[in-house]
């Protein structure tokens, strides 16, 4: 069971950060828009599995209209299961149009090789 320890906004630069401590270690989601508004950068830190599933929807939610690029920076993130596989699908299909794309970003190799099983580099930009 995860317990929200920690929970920030900032709305003059727009940063919202969750951070979780589950058995094993800390987890967290952070949301950052530039500051013309045109990238909403969301990082994950740790373990992307079914315990981040509202915090992830968080992240994306709220966009405004500026419709930016949303980008999935997965620089530290350590495991990805079929529940974060399962959640990027349905950001894609919740934004819609309302944003540019979607690119998933900083993928280390464990990471990367799952997501080309899945080929999600058919529905997303992988780089």
């Amino acid at each position: 069971m995860s317990e929200r320890v920690g929970y920030s906004a900032d709305k003059l630069n727009q940063k919202i950060c969750v951070k979780l401590i589950k058995k094993g270690g800390s987890m967290s989601v952070s949301r950052d828009f530039s500051n013309d508004g045109k990238q909403l950068v969301i990082a994950i830190k740790g373990k992307f599995d079914f315990s981040l599933v509202q915090e992830f929807r968080q992240a994306y939610s709220h966009i405004g209209d500026s419709q930016p690029t949303v980008i999935i920076d997965l620089r530290e993130t350590d495991y990805l299961d079929s529940s974060a596989l399962g959640m990027l699908l349905n950001m894609r299909k919740s934004l819609g149009s309302s944003v540019k794309g979607i690119q998933l970003v900083n993928a280390k190799p464990d990471v990367r090789r799952i997501l080309d099983i899945s080929r999600f580099d058919k529905m997303f930009v992988i780089a």
